[in-house]
C-alpha cells in the first residue's frame, strides 16, 4: 500500500499494468469459491483483513489509472468470477462469494470517499485532471 504512494509514479506503463493484473488476480483468487467455502458462510478474520487490503489497493489504483489507463476497471471487478471478474455468480447463494462482493463494494466506497475529499485534486496529476 505504501509503495503505491511513493514508488508507483516511477514505474513504466508495462510494470504498472503488471502490478494491476497481479492485484486483480489476488482478489479473484480470494473471491473464488471453493468446496470448503460452501459450508462456511462467514468469512474468517484473516480473509476479511486481506479482502479489505486488496480493496484499498484496487481503489488507489483506480484513482490513479481509471479511465485513461484502466479502461476495463468495471468489468475486471464486476464480472462474475467465472468470467474473470471478482463479483459473485448470477443466482449464487448469498454466502457463496461474499468476499468478492465485499472487495468490490469496499473499493467503490473508498473511491467515492476519496473523490469527495478536499485533497483529492492534489492526489491526481494536473494532466489527468484536465
Amino acid at each position: 500500500q505504501e509503495f503505491l504512494k511513493v514508488g508507483y509514479n516511477g514505474l513504466n506503463d508495462s510494470d504498472r499494468g503488471q502490478l494491476r493484473v497481479s492485484i486483480v488476480t489476488a482478489a479473484r483468487q480470494l473471491a473464488m469459491p471453493s468446496a470448503a467455502d460452501a459450508y462456511i458462510i462467514k468469512m474468517d478474520e484473516s480473509k476479511r483483513i486481506l479482502a479489505m487490503k486488496i480493496a484499498v489497493l484496487l481503489a488507489d489504483l483506480a484513482t490513479r489509472e481509471f479511465p485513461q489507463r484502466w479502461q476495463t476497471f468495471v468489468t475486471d471487478l464486476f464480472a462474475p468470477v467465472s468470467s474473470g471478474g471478482i463479483w459473485c455468480e448470477p443466482g449464487a447463494d448469498a454466502g457463496a462469494n461474499t468476499i468478492g462482493v465485499k472487495i468490490c463494494l469496499e473499493c467503490l466506497k473508498l473511491i467515492t470517499e476519496d473523490c469527495t475529499d478536499s485533497d483529492f485534486n492534489a492526489k491526481i496529476s494536473t494532466v489527468r485532471r484536465n
